[in-house]
């Protein structure tokens, strides 16, 4: 299990990438808010990698980084940030992190590119922990005493040299590393050593030799060794390296009974090695620890447990004792002993005895059985097996705890070979870790293919070559297709012929930088029906920018390209009716400006016929005529001005509502004072004060907006006609929960029961012949604001003036104009 720290004082972005690393296979994500978390966390978990925001709530990024490589070593290490710039990019870069990456608004695509860096540092930590597990039986051996270790190819060049041989030979690393061994070997021994090293085989890996070497400064000296030669070979049974340990047997000296029996443990040793490297499960592992410890140690009694990590157990795996022992032990424990689960909280003490390097003396046979069987029957046993010391020996690797062996000896009898006993627990200990990987690597597959299967889309993992790696449930259900036929099929013939260069175009882009895409192609179904798919694809390459294999996620869509192709077609349906309505309506607009037009031309000749008439008749015959008369006359040139100037109105609402907007940013307080002073011409009489405030520039028609503050303005004035002093207010405000421009007068107001009737053609809410006006001057004001995406509205009290309030559309206003 690959274990990732992510430090981010986000909560929410957190919460995202909890729920899209969950996918992420063989990878244990944990989550941090700040520093302080995160050094707990490495303080009590072996974690594999950090990613970290950059600004964090007490330190940087950076200064978590230097924190966390002083006491925890070089990890790899990844800043996200949400507020990068180049100076964080280039510190970043001087400290040696991994990656820089800036937080971006497509989460779920950022963190596919960071899956693959994950998976490449995976590769690198597995490749580490291969070469690991292949080098440590070895070094177990070394930690009996002082002993020259080497390495060497089959061309006998020398890989890696310890120091204590260095020292014998006098000479550096440098100057041996990449030379032949051989050079260092007195000439009549070559021959032999040759001899001897061709032999192995990975059926005889192993193999003891004596020669002489010299030290490079005097190659008169000869230098007596006895060697233990281990050859390694790959599954193909070609050899990877071979490797010896050995020691200086000082010249022509015969070997002590101790270097007779730190050899006969080396062999010993090489032989466990090999055999704990070709177990592949836990209860061989667990019988072969107890038969070999046996072995190691004669006429014992030995319990082997295993711990328990989910359930917190301690699991009696197997009992090994000897032959005398074994029918006694049986008789009184029975044959059920082991799978026996002992809880360890009920000893806190027993993990860290487990940690301990060495045996450890346990008190008796009955704590050895975990208190599972009545203690006057172990005494019983001790009793009847003459029974005496015990020992407990942990299984640990890095931290951790996996089991322990428990050995009771005979009374009288001591512990003896300590260092070839301790040497075999600490190979098991290697065996523990390696089975415990890679069952944690076997549960997280499974876990991986259960998410994997359940998932309605199809998933799919193919060679560049086309050739299929793995396909879900989905898939098959998908195509109706067997995993028997898809093994005899590639991609290819899945593809839409016309799709299959877009794909292929598509899958060229994808580089190790940039693995991650998108693409909309067809698929042929075995039925021969053509489906559409959405393929998001990610290419996996190795470190070394390698092209293994693409995944790709696919989901149907020919619902959605069905319903895209429908709306297509309804749209241009659509747009083909829109321009038969507008030429249609285009048409109608005509005729009625013609008409407008023709109404406008055709009532005014007679109309100026009755004003040209009566207006000659009173001339002429005013001193012949009745006041009675006169009086009639002239109410027939006052209508006869009102209907002319109703026309206007009419005319140029027409004229309004066909007009060309041609906007441009206006001067609006410029424009209001302009038609203000026009206005006021012909109230020169009047006691009038206006008052104009700061008003922003708009975005309008200049000849239509004009229009607008001619209608308002004279409305005021007409209404404000009965006050003695006339007040008129132009400005710019908030009202009903906007800015608008507004005009206030203090006039005769009205009911606001009638607002929604002022602005309608021909309504009036003023009658009598007190105030003129045809009803038509604000219905033009609404026109003209409506034509502007505007809106017009009134606040008004009858007796308090009026207030009208306008908007010129969503366009921005310019600043005041002060």
């Amino acid at each position: 299990m690959f274990s990732l720290l992510w430090v981010d004082d986000d909560i929410l972005f957190l919460s995202l990438v909890i729920a899209e690393t969950k996918m992420w296979a063989h990878i244990q994500v944990k989550t941090v808010l700040n520093e302080e978390e995160a050094e707990k966390i490495l303080g009590k978990n072996r974690i594999d990698m950090v990613i970290s925001e950059y600004l964090l709530p007490e330190k940087s990024g950076i200064d978590l980084l230097r924190h966390i490589r002083s006491r925890h070593g070089d990890l790899p290490f990844l800043i996200l940030t949400g507020y990068g710039n180049e100076d964080i990019a280039i510190e970043a870069s001087r400290y040696g992190v991994t990656g820089y990456f800036r937080k971006t608004g497509d989460i779920v695509a950022q963190l596919n590119e960071i899956y693959g860096i994950v998976r490449i540092e995976m590769v690198r930590k597995e490749k580490r922990e291969s070469h690991k597990l292949q080098e440590l039986p070895s070094r177990s051996i070394l930690n009996i005493q002082q002993s020259f270790l080497l390495r060497i190819n089959m061309n006998m060049v020398v890989l890696f040299c310890n120091p204590v041989l260095l020292a014998t030979i006098h000479i550096s690393s440098k100057d041996i590393v990449g030379e032949n061994f051989l050079n260092y070997i007195i000439k009549s021994d070559r021959g032999p050593f040759v001899d001897a090293i061709m032999k192995l085989s990975s059926e005889s890996p192993n193999i003891s030799f004596k020669f002489r070497l010299f030290p490079a400064d005097n190659k008169t000296q000869k230098i007596w060794t006895e060697w233990i030669w281990t050859a390694f070979f790959d599954n193909d049974g070609s050899c990877n390296f071979i490797q010896g340990i050995g020691i200086d047997l000082e010249k022509n000296r015969e070997p002590t009974s101790r270097e007779e029996q730190y050899f006969t443990n080396l062999e010993f040793l090489s032989r466990t090695a090999m055999k704990l490297l070709d177990i592949e499960d836990q209860q061989t592992l667990y019988q072969f620890i107890g038969d070999t410890i046996l072995e190691i140690v004669p006429d014992s009694y030995i319990t082997v447990g295993a711990i328990d990590k989910k359930n917190h157990t301690l699991i009696l795996k197997t009992v090994v004792c000897s032959e005398d022992i074994l029918p006694i032990v049986r008789k009184e424990l029975g044959s059920n002993i082991t799978g026996y689960a002992y809880p360890l909280s009920l000893d806190p003490s027993a993990e860290v005895v487990f940690l301990k390097k060495g045996p450890v003396r346990a008190p008796s046979l009955y704590y050895l059985l975990f208190h599972m069987v009545p203690e006057e029957k172990c005494k019983r046993i001790e009793e009847m097996l003459s029974l005496g010391d015990s020992y407990i020996l942990g299984f640990s690797s890095q931290g951790e705890a996996f089991g322990h062996v428990a050995i009771t000896l005979k009374k009288g009898h001591e512990l003896e070979n300590r260092e070839l006993l301790e040497a075999f627990v600490s190979q098991a200990s290697v065996a523990c870790l390696r089975l415990h990987t890679l069952q944690e690597l076997i549960e997280s597959e499974e876990r991986y293919k259960a998410v994997v299967e359940s998932q309605t889309d199809v998933i799919l993992r193919f060679r560049p070559d086309g050739t299929h790696i793995f396909a879900n449930d989905a898939f098959f259900t998908y195509f109706d297709i067997t995993p028997e036929e898809l093994a005899e099929r590639t991609i290819i013939p899945f593809i839409f012929n016309e799709d299959f260069e877009l794909l292929k175009k598509h899958l060229t882009k994808l580089t190790a930088s940039d693995p991650i895409s998108t693409i909309e192609i067809r698929l042929i179904l075995n039925d021969g029906s053509i489906r559409w798919q959405q393929l998001n694809i990610r290419a996996i390459f190795t470190p070394d920018g390698e092209l293994i294999e693409y995944q790709a996620v696919g989901r149907d869509i020919t619902q959605r390209k069905c319903a895209e192709d429908e709306l297509v077609k309804l749209y241009a349906e659509l747009e083909e009716k829109v321009k038969e309505r507008t030429r249609e309506l285009s048409a109608v607009n005509n005729d009625l400006s013609m008409y407008t037009y023709s109404v406008t031309h055709d009532l005014r000749a007679p109309l100026r016929a009755i004003d040209g008439f009566t207006a000659i008749f009173l001339e002429k015959y005013t001193k012949d005529l009745p006041s009675e008369s006169i009086r009639l006359l002239e109410i027939i040139r006052k209508n006869v001005a009102k209907m002319n100037q109703l026309i206007d109105s009419l005319f140029f609402l027409s004229k309004s509502t066909h007009h060309i907007l041609q906007k441009d940013m206006i001067h609006i307080e410029q424009l209001v004072r302009e038609v203000l002073e026009e206005l006021l011409i012909d109230n020169k009489k009047r006691d009038i004060i206006t008052i104009i405030g700061p008003i922003p520039n708009g975005y309008a028609d200049k000849v239509l907006i004009r229009q607008v503050f001619v209608n308002l303005f004279s409305n005021a004035l007409k209404f404000t006609r009965s006050k003695p002093q006339t007040i008129i207010e132009m400005g710019f405000g908030p009202s009903s929960g906007e800015l608008a421009y507004f005009i206030r007068d203090n006039g005769i107001g009205f009911d606001m029961n009638y607002a929604d009737r002022i602005f309608k053609l021909f309504e009036r809410v003023h009658f009598g012949n007190e105030y003129e006006g045809s009803g038509v001057g604000l219905a033009i004001v609404k026109q003209i604001i409506d034509r502007h995406g505007g809106k017009i509205w009134a606040e008004s009290s009858p007796g308090k003036g009026s207030v009208f309030y306008f908007t010129l559309g969503p366009e921005k206003t310019l600043d005041p104009v002060i």
